[in-house]
């Protein structure tokens, strides 16, 4: 043994002076790493994304005024077919002379065929607001349906469709059930869907009068067409409401 610093050798290391001195590997004898696949994309900064292109705001189009033809105009339904334009012309003469400027019937688009329904044009918005208040006109004992057509907006202003009879002779015994039961006792169950009595204002006593409403046109003209009514010995008279 040498005194001083020893030295040993082996094939990995060397050692000097208690100095530990590690031999460098031989980096043919070892395959080169791989780097790690995570580790890669970890340190690979994101691609940003691309932004989407704005869509296009679209352009509103303002809404079409309504037809200032139409907002003088009433519709009218539920005329029977002896309706003339000068029954409708009678009915609102009261607004003056010209206030009427067309009259026009809807028919049927094969057959030609009338459908009673049709418009009535008058002068000026104001004069067919006034005419759609007035009470509806009454043809052959049928009250016909008045709309004011105010250009496509809606509308409260429609007056119910009634197939009514006046009836008087009634006696003063008699009551609204006695009289629906006798109507339909001769035009069948479900003919009548209504039936009041005219009473005074002021004592509400019973004038032998009322109205009978029927379920349809064709009922109301089998009510005008029966003769010898009677209900506990009174002869009833039936008439149309003009």
């Amino acid at each position: 043994a040498e005194v001083g610093c020893k030295r040993r050798r082996s094939e990995d290391e060397t050692r000097y002076n208690g100095c530990l001195k590690v031999s460098k590997p031989n980096p043919a004898s070892e395959p080169t790493p791989k780097p790690c696949p995570k580790a890669s994309k970890a340190n690979s900064a994101p691609k940003p994304k691309p932004k989407p292109a704005a869509k296009p705001i679209p352009e509103q189009s303002p809404k079409p005024a309504p037809d200032q033809s139409r907002i003088r105009e009433l519709f009218i339904a539920g005329a029977p077919e002896s309706t003339t334009d000068a029954a409708l012309l009678a009915h609102y003469a009261a607004l003056g002379d010209n206030a009427i400027e067309q009259i026009y019937w809807m028919q049927g688009k094969h057959n030609q065929r009338f459908l009673g329904r049709g418009f009535i044009r008058f002068s000026s918005a104001a004069l067919a607001l006034q005419a759609s208040q007035m009470p509806a006109p009454v043809v052959g004992c049928q009250q016909l349906l008045v709309k004011l057509n105010n250009g496509g907006q809606p509308t409260n202003n429609v007056q119910s469709e009634k197939h009514e009879v006046y009836v008087r002779g009634l006696p003063e015994t008699a009551t609204e059930a006695q009289v629906a039961e006798l109507f339909t006792s001769k035009l069948g169950p479900e003919s009548v869907t209504n039936v009041y009595f005219l009473k005074d204002r002021w004592d509400g006593t019973f004038k032998g009068s009322g109205f009978v409403n029927h379920a349809s046109h064709e009922q109301q003209q089998q009510a005008l067409a029966l003769g010898g009514l009677v209900l506990d010995g009174h002869v009833l008279t039936i008439e149309c409401i003009r």
